[in-house]
């Protein structure tokens, strides 16, 4: 007897075959359908197998076939070359689950929230959401592209001010502020480093974070440069605040008791060396808001420093680049 074949790939099938084509597979242990994105044809088939065994016990199949008048959309979204915001999204699923992009990012964000950043992932994520981990790559390429739906929906939770004051320091303050806000609640936020994306919530942030900038005639490349030295503070602060509270909840003392610990610490030291003792008490403060503000100013001092020299160049002289690596 004759045994089926291991496997079969069906390129560009055409919707009049559909169906007999389907149960032709009877007999074949696994299935991979390709198409070409030739023709009006969307075709899904889902199998389950059980090994050694030359027929399919399970299949079920989702057809979609749109008029032959439909158009290829010009960016395919399962071209991970392209940048994902450019990517259309999928239409809906059937049979369900039915999922969308916000409710797999959402479900990223909790579980980065309550277990960590290393708990993102498709089986994880799938899991939360009562879906089977391969259905997520319809709406998403791979865990790359939930970074930056997570980066962008995190951006958007940043409360910026709804009207600028005018005055650049004190717009970039309220900003930088409201961002330390939002990535402490989330300070895992700053171990996911500059996406390659730029997602609608992302660049509002930039818009209005660029404003006192551009009000003030300073070109693009030089506003982008000032902002990136800005959000390096930002990111560096709490990510060095989040491993500062990390070893508090690792010590397993609360609050007051690590208080207490550090001041023992300190009282020690002093013993010694009360200049070592100095240094350390002091050192105790860089994080929290008082640290924070410190080093706010230190930054926004050294932004009007270059502003000011901006502002001194003569009009005819050609635009200042920053130096290439």
């Amino acid at each position: 007897m004759r045994s089926a074949p291991s496997s079969i790939v069906v390129q560009r099938p055409s919707c009049p075959k559909l169906l007999e084509f389907a149960t032709s597979v009877a007999g074949v242990r696994h299935l991979r359908v390709t198409h070409a994105a030739v023709g009006p044809l969307s075709l899904t088939v889902h199998c389950s197998i059980i090994e050694h065994c030359s027929r399919l016990v399970h299949w079920t199949q989702a057809v979609q076939c749109p008029s032959v008048t439909a158009k290829r959309p010009e960016v395919p979204d399962n071209d991970e070359a392209t940048p994902f915001w450019l990517r259309p999204a999928r239409p809906p699923r059937r049979p369900r689950p039915n999922l969308s992009r916000e409710e797999i990012t959402r479900a990223a964000i909790e579980l980065a929230d309550g277990e960590g950043l290393e708990a993102v992932s498709m089986r994880n994520i799938a899991a939360k959401l009562g879906a089977g981990a391969t259905s997520l790559y319809w709406y998403v390429s791979s865990k790359e592209d939930i970074y930056e739906l997570m980066a962008d929906e995190l951006i958007g939770e940043i409360k910026l001010p709804k009207h600028l004051s005018g005055d650049w320091r004190v717009d970039l303050r309220a900003i930088a502020v409201a961002t330390r806000q939002t990535l402490s609640r989330h300070s895992w936020l700053p171990m996911l480093g500059i996406q390659p994306g730029f997602g609608p919530k992302t660049r509002l942030y930039a818009q209005t974070a660029s404003a006192p900038l551009t009000a003030r005639g300073v070109e693009r490349e030089e506003w982008i440069h000032i902002l990136g030295a800005l959000n390096n503070y930002i990111n560096g602060f709490v990510y060095r605040e989040s491993a500062w509270n990390r070893l508090r909840q690792q010590s397993g003392l609360d609050e007051r008791q690590w208080t207490a610990r550090l001041q023992g610490l300190v009282h020690r030291t002093a013993e010694h060396d009360e200049e070592v003792a100095a240094q350390t008490a002091d050192r105790l403060q860089l994080h929290g808001d008082y640290g924070f503000e410190f080093g706010l100013n230190i930054v926004l001092d050294g932004i009007a420093a270059r502003l000011n020299s901006l502002a001194s160049e003569p009009a005819s002289s050609p635009p200042r680049r920053s130096p290439r690596v």
